[in-house]
């Protein structure tokens, strides 16, 4: 089990496989959570944002699984900008073996 916790140690939830659903332009985490509910949520935030028109923003919500690992989901959660570190990296790394 691994912790979504705060800088304070808060502890926000607690997940078995961690995932997130990021803006892939911006890098915003805008969700952290159970891996198999992101999907779900970045469908319904999609919905969301195309019914008030913001089809170029719903075009950048993408869900991402991360490390399972305590203190790689701390720099995800309390650290700006980090996911969008993971996220262009993995990227790389998908486009290098195609």
């Amino acid at each position: 089990m691994f912790l979504i916790r705060d800088h304070d140690g808060h502890v926000h939830s607690k997940v078995k496989d961690p995932g997130v659903v990021i803006d892939k332009k911006t890098g915003t985490l805008i969700m952290i959570g159970e891996a198999s509910k992101m999907e779900d949520y970045r469908l319904s935030l999609k919905n969301r944002y195309e019914s008030f028109g913001a089809f170029a923003l719903s075009k950048d919500l993408v869900t991402m699984k991360i490390s399972k690992d305590q203190d790689e989901i701390d720099k995800v959660f309390q650290i700006t900008g980090y996911v969008k570190t993971l996220y262009d990296n993995l990227i790389k790394t998908v486009e290098e073996e195609v």
